[in-house]
């Protein structure tokens, strides 16, 4: 640890993890003297903290920088931190001990009414929310989660055993434009969406959602955002295939023969129609709800694929078995449906989506479409050109590798 450089003046972006030996409540760590030296950096203004266990390190070595304290920043009364700006907490690790006495601490120690970014990464220190409910009304970026990790103060970390605490610092904040999520599932972001649009819903102009697992939205989620974020610019969620109507398969739209439409138009809306609802509500569909979002800027789609979608995927064999292989035509005729079906007047820029394969295959599709300047051979004319691309990574499942003891 470098006392010197950790206690400038002149500091004003740090990344730091600081280390400790077996990491819980109580350890040796370097956490008594960061806290120490960055008292005196008075011009911080960009924090991320990271705390790691020694033992991963093993070309590093305790030293007299390592001292027996609480596995947090341990403030006091009288202490003054940095008036941060930006604030990432243990965004992974979930070894910082958020306990309630060292929360309150921290939200008396220091000005909150400058922090604009705050990111607790996968997890959701109960304790910190509810110190800083009511300090930090000006925040706009906020990153959060219920996804359990492994860290030793991982019990500190997840507010889902009370959803009411989330929700009050929540609605304690005037207008966040950024929010992005993680989780193992999407249980607990169910519970918590519906306060978050009612509150912010006019204000949001970006959205995340990340999960653990082949986990989607359902397509009433998107109605939802789509009828309360409407000045949203960029949207990255994960979504599935329908189930075809009449039929046992999934397929990404339904062919011409079943349907009887044959423009674009009509068969990608079916993309993304559901039909399991009711049918007053048939006329709806993910498709309308994303094409609906007029200032929608960036748009990234993750999309888990059925062995049996068939439209998307072929196989060598009639028993969906093998090496699963995008039909790179419909795919691309896809992308420039959707990209069109946005209309002139539109904000779009760029769309992604991320064909995910079923099954043991690890084998991603990555499709996008975007406009491109190219210059014509012909007159050297610089002319705007929408161009879909496609890059893929992953591999198939391979049972010669099954080995029934790991």
């Amino acid at each position: 640890m470098d006392r010197a450089i950790l206690s400038s003046s002149h500091l004003d972006n740090l990344d730091f993890t600081a280390l400790a030996k077996r990491p819980c409540a109580v350890c040796p760590s370097e956490m008594s003297e960061l806290k120490q030296c960055l008292l005196q950096a008075r011009n911080l203004k960009t924090l991320r903290l990271q705390v790691g266990d020694l033992s991963w390190h093993t070309s590093w070595h305790m030293n007299d920088g390592y001292k027996e304290s609480p596995l947090n920043l341990p403030f006091r009364d009288g202490d003054m931190f940095p008036a941060l700006e930006e604030l990432t907490l243990d965004p992974e690790h979930q070894n910082y001990f958020a306990t309630a006495e060292n929360c309150q601490m921290w939200s008396r120690c220091m000005d909150w009414g400058r922090l604009h970014t705050l990111d607790f990464g996968h997890g959701t220190p109960t304790a910190l929310l509810q110190a800083l409910t009511g300090r930090v009304s000006q925040l706009k970026t906020l990153n959060f989660g219920f996804w359990e990790r492994y860290g030793a103060a991982r019990a500190y970390w997840n507010s889902n055993r009370d959803m009411k605490v989330l929700e009050r610092f929540l609605n304690s904040i005037d207008a966040l434009r950024n929010v992005k999520t993680y989780c193992d599932d999407d249980d607990d972001m169910q519970m918590v969406r519906p306060t978050l649009l009612a509150k912010h819903g006019q204000s949001l102009r970006s959205l995340e959602a990340k999960y653990a697992r082949s986990v989607a939205w359902e397509p009433e989620h998107f109605y939802n955002l789509a009828e309360t974020a409407r000045g949203i610019k960029i949207l990255r969620l994960p979504m599935k295939v329908q189930r075809k109507e009449g039929t046992k398969g999934l397929s990404v739209w339904p062919d011409d023969r079943d349907t009887r439409k044959t423009s674009a138009v009509a068969r990608l809306k079916k993309l993304f129609t559901i039909s399991s609802l009711p049918s007053a509500a048939t006329h709806r569909s993910v498709h309308s709800a994303l094409t609906s979002f007029r200032h929608l800027e960036q748009l990234h789609l993750r999309m888990y694929l059925e062995v049996d979608s068939y439209q998307l995927i072929s196989y060598p064999n009639s028993w969906s078995t093998g090496s699963p292989q995008i039909k790179e035509k419909v795919a691309h005729k896809l992308m420039l449906r959707l990209w069109h079906d946005f209309g002139r007047k539109s904000a779009i820029q760029r769309i992604e989506v991320a064909f995910v394969a079923a099954g043991g295959s690890t084998k991603i599709w990555h499709y996008t479409v975007s406009r491109k300047w190219e210059k014509r051979r012909s007159d050297g004319i610089w002319k705007e050109k929408v161009v879909v691309e496609m890059w893929q990574e992953g591999k198939d499942y391979d049972p010669s590798t099954f080995d029934p003891f790991c």
